[in-house]
């Protein structure tokens, strides 16, 4: 059975097609196969392969909750070993039958208030629904903080997480201008060859670290937050 993870969020901007791109095209380039489901009406993911066109990735568009079972059972039934879910940044109901699907929910934040109260406010839903969403684990993810410092607006969003008790990944994904590029390109960072510099052996030094402790959290090898989220938002 292929792992099954799903990029959620319920506004744009925050960095999700860029964490669903980045996690599908690493884990491929581990030599898994991947299939990548492109819920989202803007369709970054599946833009963004159909340049790039990364080896190991089986792309899947116009995701509804129609049929957003059926692909998932296509790609098992083809062999994948991961499923990456790029949803729609908004609510509805193809997001409720993806974390029903899932075995991992990663929540893309960025630090600005209304982007953590709304990211918190979708971690609640998600454990007010554990009858139908039984066996994902949550995972929030900081977005485009700074790889150097961190803001007076960044200490004020990681204390409210705190607060609340949210699982929160220890890695973030930081503002690099690689994950630009990448939106042109279809290609992830690389740091190979006589050309690489110090800020793309950093970029990829990032999805590694993002990647590994993905795959920790789905081997129940690391469990970032606390104990217990309080259900207030």
């Amino acid at each position: 059975m292929a792992r099954v993870i799903s990029v959620a969020g319920t506004k744009g901007g925050v960095g999700k097609s860029t964490m669903a791109y980045i996690l599908a095209g690493r884990l491929a380039e581990m030599g898994n196969k991947v299939g990548l489901l492109d819920a989202d009406p803007n369709h970054a993911v599946g833009d963004w392969h159909e340049v790039g066109q990364l080896p190991g990735i089986t792309i899947a568009s116009d995701i509804t909750e129609q049929n957003i079972g059926d692909e998932v059972a296509k790609l098992e039934d083809g062999g994948a070993d991961f499923v990456i879910i790029d949803l729609p940044g908004m609510r509805g109901m193809v997001q409720v039958f993806a974390f029903g699907l899932s075995d991992l929910i990663i929540i893309p934040t960025q630090t600005s208030r209304s982007d953590v109260e709304q990211a918190l406010a979708l971690v609640h839903m998600i454990e007010r629904n554990r009858k139908t969403i039984q066996n994902a684990k949550v995972r929030l993810l900081f977005t485009r903080v700074s790889p150097s410092y961190t803001t007076g607006v960044d200490a004020h969003a990681f204390g409210q997480i705190a607060e609340h008790g949210a699982p929160v990944m220890s890695t973030k994904l930081y503002e690099r201008k690689h994950f630009k590029e990448m939106t042109y390109t279809g290609l992830l960072p690389a740091a190979t060859g006589p050309k690489a510099t110090r800020s793309d052996r950093e970029a990829v030094t990032n999805i590694n670290e993002i990647v590994a402790e993905v795959m920790g959290v789905l081997q129940g090898d690391a469990v970032h937050g606390l104990k217990r989220f309080h259900c207030y938002v």
